[in-house]
């Protein structure tokens, strides 16, 4: 079997998607399975990376967001038919909704091949990234509901989509996707396990006997970082250091809240290498994330797999993982004072918090890369080639309800214009 892999986001790009690509990759390779990765880059050229081989395409960075890199159709339209002949893949997997995969998507019709996809990201809530950031409620309201008829056609064209938790899967049953699998992204354990370890404390000044609450990710306005500094203030502990690990667009903002604040215990990182990963998961206490649009939060599958115990919004992915007094707690979504509540619940009780990150590190086990992808191959042997129908191409357009037909006569096409309700 050969899996061809279509990507509008890819290495040197750090994010939840770039990571559960790679680590499908390498379980894909692992069971001898060929892969081919179809992604965007600065130039054009091939290299091989986890096993796998990868095609870039020469892309150019949007204005609005530079760290991400769009493949233009003069790029595409030559190569990938010879490149797709030359590889002759059995599966085509679409992992966005975006010109490379529209291509994938094109080309598994083309060469009648089956197609799956996967939903990463619940795009309405990233529409401010137009904005940089700023109008949240109206872009999203705006730009990010009206991508819905898109991402509909686009995902009901597959065989199978993956939604990668329960509460993603129902979301996209009520935008009326259809084929929805619920297969959870796989976590590389080597990320945290690693045995080689770094004095965190000592490199960011932190007492030995003080207590850390971790964040790690890229710090972004939908990571709702605010919330955590906000609870952290609320706390006012001499004893307990807050780490906010990662770099991102929004990382200045939140390093100038955290001054207006008067913040004193709290350290940002900026970027970290991987090799310090293991040594920031294993140093903390307690494991915070306030983000509410996370479909498949990898940090927390990692936070569980180093055995800390994670507090996060009754909201998507974390609602998912997180089980209350079990593996950590939910916080009410948005709430500030209810976060802090929590967080100080585990760092008061430190029998609680160490018999909570046990069970975080056994129920993680269900997540690696192992299990995860031998459920993908399942549904790679499961799925067919489906032709383009009319139904897909009409998904796009919003649900009409059609009138009486009594109401044609007199006039009947004004009428029946009126009477068409749209529903996204």
């Amino acid at each position: 079997m050969k899996v061809a892999i279509f990507t509008d986001t890819f290495v040197p790009q750090t994010n939840g998607v770039v990571s559960s690509i790679r680590n499908l990759a390498k379980g894909l390779v692992n069971k001898n399975i060929d892969v081919v990765i179809f992604a965007p880059g600065k130039t054009t050229h091939m290299e091989y990376i986890d096993g796998a081989k990868v095609y870039f395409f020469k892309a150019r960075p949007l204005r609005f967001l530079p760290d991400y890199m769009v493949v233009w159709p003069e790029q595409i339209s030559f190569r990938f038919s010879v490149l797709l002949e030359m590889e002759k893949p059995d599966i085509f997997h679409v992992q966005t909704p975006f010109t490379v995969s529209f291509a994938g998507s094109y080309y598994s019709w083309r060469f009648k091949k089956p197609l799956v996809g996967t939903f990463h990201t619940l795009l309405e809530d990233y529409a401010a990234y137009f904005t940089k950031g700023n109008f949240q409620s109206l872009m999203k309201k705006t730009i990010g509901k009206s991508g819905w008829p898109y991402f509909r056609t686009f995902f009901n064209r597959c065989s199978a989509t993956i939604a990668p938790l329960h509460e993603m899967a129902k979301l996209l049953k009520e935008k009326r996707f259809r084929n929805i699998v619920v297969i959870p992204n796989g976590i590389d354990f080597s990320r945290v396990n690693n045995k080689k370890r770094f004095d965190i404390r000592r490199l960011n000044h932190i007492p030995k006997n003080a207590k850390i609450i971790l964040h790690l990710g890229r710090i972004s306005f939908e990571k709702k970082i605010d919330i955590l500094l906000k609870s952290f203030k609320e706390m006012d502990r001499k004893d307990v250091y807050l780490l906010v690990v990662g770099s991102g667009p929004s990382l200045k903002n939140y390093e100038k809240l955290a001054k207006k604040l008067k913040l004193k215990n709290i350290r940002f990182t900026g970027y970290v290498d991987d090799k310090y990963i293991a040594s920031y998961y294993n140093s903390a206490d307690v494991f915070a994330t306030p983000s509410d649009t996370e479909i498949c939060p990898m940090v927390v599958l990692e936070a569980f797999a180093a055995g800390k115990p994670v507090v996060g919004p009754d909201h998507m992915g974390t609602k998912d993982l997180i089980i209350d007094n079990y593996n950590g707690f939910k916080f009410k979504r948005g709430d500030q004072n209810d976060l802090t509540g929590k967080l100080l619940l585990l760092l008061n009780n430190k029998r609680l918090a160490k018999q909570l990150g046990k069970h975080a590190k056994k129920y993680s086990e269900k997540y690696s890369i192992e299990k995860t992808t031998a459920r993908v191959i399942e549904l790679y042997k499961k799925v067919k080639y489906r032709p383009y129908r009319l139904k897909d191409l009409l998904a796009f357009w919003p649900s009409i309800k059609f009138p009486p037909s009594h109401e044609f006569k007199n006039g009947g096409l004004i009428s029946y214009l009126r009477s068409i309700k749209f529903q996204f």
